[in-house]
């Protein structure tokens, strides 16, 4: 089962949580790119994502970068970055791309 983190509802499948996350914390899941495993608990990672995390493991801390979650991010985004990791080396799409990270 995977849990709504916000509201406690609970559901079988990442399908039916992205449309419960559409229909009823459409704003709170577009703040958070729409990535539903910051705002759920258990949900599965999909088999060709958990094989991927295996062959290539991403940096520590690596996430896509938000344009509007800090006026550095936004500086980034503005001069072709996507991702950042912990150590705060920035990646275009096609690195990671090329690295096999996304």
């Amino acid at each position: 089962m995977i849990k709504c983190k916000l509201c406690g509802q609970e559901v079988e499948s990442r399908r039916q949580m992205h449309g419960h996350m559409m229909r009823v914390h459409y704003a709170d899941y577009k703040d958070h790119g729409f990535d539903m495993d910051d705002l759920t608990e258990g949900a599965p990672l999909r088999a060709h994502v958990a094989q991927a995390l295996k062959d290539y493991p991403r940096p520590s801390g690596f996430r896509r970068l938000l344009s509007y979650k800090s006026v550095p991010e936004a500086r980034a985004v503005e001069a072709g970055f996507a991702f950042v990791d912990g150590d705060d080396n920035l990646y275009t799409e096609a690195e990671a791309r090329a690295k096999n990270w996304i």
